[in-house]
């Protein structure tokens, strides 16, 4: 589920305090955009920190939190709480990645039933329609969640939402390396696509052309440098979202490489 940089050259016209001709032009140097760098996701919100209390419509005596860590014209990246709520759907307005980070959720789907644990990943795709109930560990659940800010009239193929296998996290299922990179495909909806990629360590210059890209770190660490910028460094277990018109210089550090979502 891009713009270059170029510093404006100075117009200056000579000015005197004795003697300034009619329509003399003085100007200073216009100064050099701000670069396009990554976004980190709050970890204070990933914390449950700084979260806003929202009114559930039909369900106003439910605790219920929320705050929005990115907005794109692509892609929205929020983290959600609460205590214990359940979530009849018959449509789902959306795709939506889920990391669960406290508590646990009960997913009756399709027929059949599924629990999602702290420390796991799902898709909820679509038009799937069931029932999602999230449960407090003890008090509140926590999660992040990434949506396309952009709606697609059609829906997902898949009926129930899904946790990502483990192995699939962990690069047992990743095809042959092609300069030193793999992917495989773990959800492409109407809205979102995951995957999982594997890179060894290396450096290359990026240009990022493609929508804006929410990237989790699973394994490894990245550098990414850009054009005009001082570096970021991300370890394990930290997320980004990488803009639309990010120039610069993505350096893989690791003893196996890099593994993301």
């Amino acid at each position: 589920m891009t713009l270059g940089f170029s510093k404006r050259a100075a117009l200056c016209a000579l000015c005197t305090g004795a003697l300034i001709w009619p329509g003399a032009l003085c100007a200073q140097e216009a100064p050099a955009p701000d670069p396009i760098a990554p976004v980190s996701i709050d970890e204070a919100a990933l914390s449950g920190l700084d979260l806003t209390r929202r009114e559930i419509p039909n369900k106003p005596d439910k605790e219920f939190y929320q705050k929005r860590l990115y907005r794109g014209e692509t892609l929205s990246v929020f983290a959600l709480g609460g205590e214990r709520i359940e979530n009849v759907q018959t449509d789902f307005p959306i795709d939506e990645y889920v990391q669960y980070i406290n508590g646990h959720a009960d997913i009756e789907a399709g027929g059949q039933s599924m629990t999602l644990l702290a420390g796991e990943y799902a898709i909820a795709p679509k038009g799937w329609a069931g029932i999602w109930t999230n449960n407090g560990g003890p008090r509140h659940h926590l999660e992040l969640s990434v949506i396309s800010t952009r709606r697609s009239e059609a829906k997902s193929s898949l009926k129930a939402p899904f946790r990502m296998d483990r192995a699939v996290l962990a690069g047992r299922t990743l095809g042959p390396l092609t300069e030193g990179r793999a992917r495989q495909v773990v959800y492409d909806g109407p809205e979102v696509t995951v995957s999982i990629v594997h890179e060894e360590p290396q450096a290359r210059t990026i240009t990022a052309d493609d929508p804006e890209v929410f990237v989790h770190i699973l394994n490894g660490s990245i550098i990414l440098t850009p054009e005009t910028g001082a570096p970021i460094q991300y370890f394990l277990g930290d997320s980004f979202v990488l803009p639309t018109g990010f120039v610069g210089t993505w350096s893989v550090e690791g003893l196996n490489g890099l593994r993301i979502i």
